[in-house]
């Protein structure tokens, strides 16, 4: 594939997901797109630029752990240091650690859903219209969170969970971050942003505070455009404003490993919470009328992002999230050549992604969710093996063996490719993947289970010498693979 149609395919992309704003794709450091369309005003009086300042609300997030890494780098703060040598007023602060509040696992109360439920007011939110829904959370995420405000929530609201043994976003996490970073370097987060990365990187169009846009956010409901406002939010959760430009020089930076130290990239790319691993997407500015995104390929050096002022998000829609997948996927296909299969055993490190994964709406009655199957292994820990499955390090879905020791006979008890990168040629190789670990383990024949209607899958099966044996589990269709046989045929 020629660059020139590397960007027309990016181009189609962006006018298909009616992008209001600012797209750039780019790999080994160099551009491979640049696209600004729409309006930088409600009215439509003012064109979108490169250097029209938008909310990045949730990607600030990456500013706020970069500073904790840097510093963590210094040897200033310790990532498994607790909050009680910090803040110790804050609940759990003896348990609570650095690590922690950039992973999304201190377990805090959220105050974002507190304020969102004073808001409600008792109402019963199924029952509004959409309309009203979107404006409730539009004035939900507009204000700033201060410390104390953020403290006093979460100390007077049960935690979600303990320290380290979920991970769910609290809005309190990255305020908290913040202080710390303050505590420690003696100046506010947004002058030790500006000397350590914004001035170095020549980030001159990134700016604290979200009323700092110079663009109109809007939501467009039903064919109404609806000017959302400036929002009053300058914190280190998402309070800051950029452009597409900008974030390049900063993600760029840390592909390089100008930003923060290597060993600290894989904790760097779960502060957004979406993908740990090689690839992360981060949708959503987190400020209704906003979107802002990010996808990373740290294998293949290739960054994708893109700001939006004008959003159609309704409940349930998810146009900037397919867009970036879109824009990525076009990437993959130029510049990844060959496919690096592996098996990853489900550990610590992993089962965050893995139970972020997710099939397509329509697939949903064929497997279970990954987070029951990891339950299942969990109580049968004799015979079940779940693996995440992985390209060049890079989490692409699943699959769970039911073998005991020294048995002949085996089952692929679940099977899965996150709906991000079905149809990109995972399925068969990831398979043999599998079967060749179960020929290692002296299995000689294996079964599956198939949910009538998944010919598609059914198709990858019988293409590796599964057959249809004509029994059923329940209502499922089992499927047998003889893999003496297979042997042979290769």
């Amino acid at each position: 594939m020629s660059i020139q149609s590397l960007r027309s395919l990016i181009a189609a992309s962006a006018r298909k997901y009616n992008l209001n704003g600012q797209l750039l794709a780019a790999s080994g450091g160099k551009t491979v797109s640049s696209i600004v369309r729409g309006w930088a005003s409600a009215d439509k009086s003012r064109r979108m630029t490169q250097t029209t300042k938008i909310p990045i609300g949730y990607l600030t997030r990456f500013f706020t752990a970069a500073a904790v890494l840097r510093l963590c780098g210094q040897g200033a703060i310790g990532l498994d240091d607790t909050l009680s040598g910090y803040i110790p007023m804050c609940k759990n602060a003896v348990k609570i650690t650095i690590r922690h509040l950039i992973t999304h696992s201190s377990g805090l109360a959220d105050p974002d859903t507190g304020e969102h439920m004073r808001l409600l007011n008792g109402r019963d939110e199924s029952e509004l219209p959409l309309r009203e829904i979107k404006l409730l959370e539009a004035k939900t995420r507009s204000d700033n969170l201060s410390l104390s405000a953020a403290l006093e929530y979460v100390n007077t609201h049960e935690p979600f969970y303990e320290p380290g043994k979920d991970d769910d976003w609290s809005d309190a996490d990255y305020i908290l971050l913040e202080a710390i970073i303050e505590k420690v370097t003696g100046v506010s987060l947004a002058q030790y942003l500006e000397k350590e990365f914004f001035q170095p990187l020549g980030m001159n169009h990134t700016a604290r505070g979200a009323s700092m846009a110079d663009c109109d956010c809007c939501l467009v409901f039903e064919g109404e455009t609806i000017n959302m406002g400036k929002a009053e939010v300058c914190d280190g959760d998402r309070g800051y404003v950029s452009t597409a430009g900008d974030l390049m020089r900063f993600f760029t930076a840390f592909l390089e490993g100008r930003l923060i130290k290597r060993k600290y990239r894989g904790i760097f790319l779960r502060c957004a919470d979406r993908r740990s691993g090689a690839w992360h997407i981060g949708t959503e500015s987190g400020l209704i009328g906003s979107e802002a995104a990010v996808s990373i390929d740290t294998a293949r050096k290739t960054i994708a992002l893109y700001l939006s002022s004008r959003t159609t998000r309704i409940l349930g829609e998810e146009e900037g999230f397919t867009l970036m997948n879109n824009v990525q996927r076009h990437l993959e296909d130029e510049y990844a050549r060959s496919l690096d299969i592996k098996l990853e055993k489900l550990s610590y490190e992993n089962v965050f992604s893995c139970v972020r994964m997710k099939v397509k709406k329509e697939q949903e009655n064929f497997v279970a969710k990954n987070a029951v199957s990891i339950a299942e292994a969990y109580v049968n820990p004799k015979f079940a093996h779940p693996f995440v499955i992985t390209d060049k390090g890079l989490p692409v879905g699943f699959i769970m063996f039911a073998h005991s020791k020294g048995s002949a006979h085996a089952n692929i008890w679940r099977f899965m490719i996150d709906r991000l990168f079905q149809g990109r040629g995972y399925s068969r190789p990831a398979l043999q993947a599998g079967l060749s670990w179960l020929k290692k383990r002296g299995v000689k024949s294996v079964n599956l289970s198939e949910v009538p209607g998944n010919t598609v899958a059914v198709h990858v099966y019988k293409s590796l010498g599964f057959k249809t044996t004509g029994e059923k589990w329940g209502d499922e269709i089992v499927m047998a693979c003889n893999l003496q046989e297979t042997e042979k045929r290769e």
